[in-house]
């Protein structure tokens, strides 16, 4: 999605929206628009009847893949998205912490 936004602004279609606070809803439909068409479905989480069942971990390993590389992705945060980041990591690093890795 990175490749749409450019300084001249958000490339949708034939049109480049301006990032402009008058615009914001015409970005946030458009970015809703363009992570449908690139962003794969979200696996929704199921149940597991045993702990650690190798296909919640592959499943979890697919997960954490695509986080990777959602953040490789990323040319630069700024200050408050580089404090979202850490908290989400965070959660992360207490929750594999509470089985036991790390």
């Amino acid at each position: 999605m990175l490749k749409n936004v450019s300084a001249e602004g958000l490339s949708f279609g034939d049109h480049t929206i301006p990032i402009t606070q008058e615009n914001s809803h015409r970005i946030s439909a458009a970015v809703a628009e363009l992570r449908k068409r690139v962003e794969p479905p979200r696996v929704p989480v199921r149940p597991s009847s045993e702990s650690g069942d190798s296909a919640d971990v592959a499943l979890l390993e697919i997960r954490l893949d695509y986080a990777i590389a959602s953040l490789q992705e990323l040319s630069s945060l700024d200050p408050q998205q580089r404090v979202d980041v850490a908290d989400l990591i965070g959660k992360v690093r207490k929750e594999a912490a509470r089985l036991g890795v790390v």
